[in-house]
C-alpha cells in the first residue's frame, strides 16, 4: 500500500477524549492484571488511531505546505495533540499506582 492510499480521518477532540476517558475509567476499575492488560490493549487501539491520523496529516502537510486542507489539519493537531497526550500521562500515573504492577 502506498502512502497516498492511507485514509485520513480527523479525530475530533470531544469524541476521542470521551473514548479515552471511558477506557481510563475501566482501567482504573480493573481488579486483576489480566483484566488491566486486556483493557490496556483496547486503550492502545484508540491511541493508535489518533496517532496514525495525526502522522498522516503531518506528513501530507510537509509534502505540500501549500495544501490549505492539510495546513489547517496541521494547525488542528498542533492545538489538540497535547490535549490527547494528557490521557497518556494519566494512564502512566495509574499504572505506577496499581498494586499488581509487579505481576
Amino acid at each position: 500500500m502506498e502512502f497516498q492510499q492511507f485514509e485520513y480521518n480527523r479525530c475530533e477532540l470531544k469524541e476521542f477524549s470521551k473514548k479515552l476517558e471511558d477506557k481510563l475509567f475501566e482501567l482504573e476499575s480493573a481488579k486483576t492484571s489480566e483484566a488491566f492488560l486486556c483493557l490496556f490493549d483496547e486503550y492502545n487501539i484508540i491511541k493508535n488511531i489518533i496517532e496514525t491520523n495525526q502522522s498522516i496529516a503531518y506528513v501530507r502537510h510537509t509534502i505540500d505546505t501549500s495544501d490549505k486542507y492539510y495546513d489547517e489539519e496541521n494547525d488542528y493537531w498542533n492545538e489538540v495533540g497535547p490535549k490527547f497526550q494528557v490521557f497518556n500521562s494519566k494512564l502512566y500515573k495509574m499504572i505506577l499506582n496499581k498494586s499488581y504492577l509487579s505481576e
